[in-house]
C-alpha cells in the first residue's frame, strides 16, 4: 500500500494534535519506535540507531526522504548534546520522548 505526501503530511498533523490533546500517546508511540530501533535491544539509541529514527520521520513526512537531506555526524552530535541530559553519549526512552515531543 502507497500513500500520499499529502496523505503522510495529514497522518503526522493528525498525529501531533492526538499528542497535544493525550500527551500519554507520545509516550506510547516514542517507545513504539525507540524499541524498533534499538537494534542492539541494549535500552538505549545510540548515534546511529538515532539517525535511523531520524530517517524514519522523513520517510514518513515527506514520502521518501528528499536527494539532499543529508544529516552528517556534527548534527547528530548537537541533537545528543541537547537531548542527552545525562551526558552518557545515548538516548534513553524519556530522552528519546522529549527529543519527538
Amino acid at each position: 500500500m502507497s500513500i500520499t505526501a499529502g496523505e503522510a503530511l495529514a497522518f503526522v498533523e493528525n498525529l501531533t494534535n492526538d499528542f497535544k490533546q493525550h500527551p500519554e500517546h507520545l509516550s506510547d508511540y516514542s517507545r513504539q519506535v525507540f524499541d524498533y530501533y534499538d537494534t542492539n535491544s541494549d535500552g538505549n539509541l545510540d548515534k546511529n540507531e538515532l539517525l535511523a529514527s531520524i530517517h524514519y520521520f522523513f520517510r514518513i513526512v515527506q514520502n521518501g526522504i528528499p536527494d539532499d537531506f543529508n544529516i552528517d555526524e556534527s548534527m547528530v552530535d548537537e541533537i545528543m548534546d541537547k537531548y542527552d541530559t545525562n551526558h552518557d553519549g545515548v538516548l534513553d526512552p524519556p530522552e528519546y520522548t522529549v527529543f519527538l515531543g
